[in-house]
């Protein structure tokens, strides 16, 4: 699925701009032997997470989130929902993504094992383990076993937001990505348990834990 270019933005950011506005130009997904393989194409090169600097402004993160039963009434808000939403999160009246995440991978979580990503159940609460992340100059991939997302059958709708480390700068939605299907109806859907999904780090340069915890 192809994404507009030009329309990355720094929802989330310190500043009045991103270190790097990563701008998605396409996205796709594969089912096969027993897995689901993401891919993320960009405007821009991939800044990686640098080894001794896990939180540079110019880093390379986001969120992909997983509908596996391609329903937007069950699971949580998907993070897209909180992408060019201002706080306080979340809205159901302003719901962007369509989604009810049952999992998500969150990218920000290479900073704590280089070429791996954390696999999320939909409120943040467990890991189900970790899959690999690759990059190319401007695109990124992850192969996300579907043992990790509970033996599903592979046909998911997703979206995928990306950011740098001061923010979220772009958000594509595919809901065709591996079945066929119409955009799902908006409606209000369970919330994650947490009012702090977005905590800042005091310096302003990026998420903290980027995970949504029970209270």
């Amino acid at each position: 699925m192809t994404d507009p270019t030009g329309d990355a933005l720094c929802t989330l950011s310190s500043g009045s701009s991103c270190a790097v506005p990563y701008d998605i130009t396409q996205i796709n997904a594969v089912t096969a032997n027993g897995s689901i393989r993401f891919h993320i194409s960009l405007i821009q090169n991939i800044v990686q997470v640098p080894s001794q600097d896990p939180w540079s402004a110019s880093q390379f993160g986001g969120y992909i989130d997983i509908d596996t039963d391609q329903n937007p009434n069950t699971g949580t808000f998907a993070w897209g929902d909180y992408f060019g939403e201002a706080p306080p999160w979340p809205d159901p009246t302003q719901r962007l993504s369509g989604l009810g995440d049952e999992y998500y991978i969150d990218l920000y979580s290479e900073a704590y094992h280089a070429g791996m990503v954390d696999i999320y159940d939909g409120p943040g609460t467990t890991i189900f383990g970790q899959a690999p992340i690759v990059y190319g100059p401007d695109w990124a991939e992850i192969i996300v076993p579907l043992s990790l997302l509970g033996n599903d059958d592979g046909l998911v709708n997703y979206d995928v937001v990306v950011g740098d480390g001061t923010g979220l700068t772009d958000q594509a939605v595919d809901y065709q990505a591996v079945q066929a299907g119409a955009l799902p109806a908006a409606s209000e859907i369970p919330e994650p348990s947490s009012a702090a999904l977005f905590g800042l780090i005091l310096a302003g340069i990026g998420f903290v834990s980027r995970r949504r915890h029970a209270t």
